[in-house]
């Protein structure tokens, strides 16, 4: 839920690259200074299109989950496939190691919150989560070229968090308005949530190794959109393909 909208084609205009080759990541020249809940953060995030895989997944990848955002999860508009979309934590089972270290790139967001995104590493069949870690400390998004501490995000910045391992899987977590005092964490398995309710939709995007997901960051739902956090996952070609096999909701056509 957003009380001031964005409008998304110019929070997130993709900007035209200049043709020099793009070879190693740059740190994002600005770094939201929270530490909600006293939580480790993975790392700096990294400024989007500043190597060669991120400037490929701007330029080529990029538009078109702008596109499907737009189309499929509008603000304010009740997002009607719930029930079809739902993520299982299990759905980001991890069948192998990656070949490149997966990376989460942020997207878009619709908040009215300043939100924490993070993740944990769960070995399969465990009672219990992993070590929960911040991705984005304040998942916040400003329009124009301009960044703030505030306001610290732009579209296709990214962070690396390693090619994982067999035998796991990717949890991921928002706890709502954290840069504020919140405490509220919501996880993408609504048995962990304390409304019981999908806070999270997910989109395989098929013959790619990105998965689109997207936050709800309101306790019972809220308005519906999930656009409070969006960001994709690039879970590597290989753990895409067995998502895939495993019946993911994949991107409508």
């Amino acid at each position: 839920m957003r009380i001031r909208k964005l409008v998304l084609a110019m929070v997130c205009a993709v900007c035209p690259l200049g043709a020099a080759s793009v070879s190693a990541q740059i740190v994002a020249p600005v770094q939201s200074p929270a530490r909600p809940l006293g939580l480790p953060v993975h790392g700096p995030v990294m400024q989007y299109a500043s190597d060669a895989r991120s400037q490929d997944f701007y330029v080529n990848y990029m538009p078109s989950f702008l596109q499907i955002i737009n189309d499929q999860l509008a603000e304010s508009v009740v997002f009607t496939g719930v029930s079809g979309f739902k993520l299982d934590a299990s759905r980001l089972f991890l069948r192998t190691q990656s070949d490149k270290p997966l990376r989460i790139y942020f997207l878009f967001e619709g908040a009215g919150y300043h939100n924490t995104v993070g993740f944990a590493w769960t070995p399969a069949g465990s009672p219990s989560r992993g070590a929960a870690t911040v991705l984005f400390p304040d998942a916040s998004i400003k329009s124009g070229n301009q960044r703030t501490t505030w306001e610290p995000l732009k579209c296709g910045d990214f962070v690396e968090i390693g090619v994982g391992d067999r035998g796991y899987q990717l949890d991921f977590f928002l706890i709502s308005n954290a840069v504020n005092g919140g405490t509220q964490w919501l996880w993408n398995d609504p048995a962990q949530n304390s409304d019981s309710l999908q806070h999270v939709v997910a989109f395989l995007l098929p013959g790619t190794p990105y998965i689109l997901l997207g936050f709800e960051d309101i306790i019972g739902g809220g308005d519906l959109d999930y656009n409070d956090a969006l960001f994709v996952v690039d879970i590597g070609q290989t753990n895409a393909l067995d998502l895939d096999e495993d019946d993911v909701s994949t991107l409508p056509n």
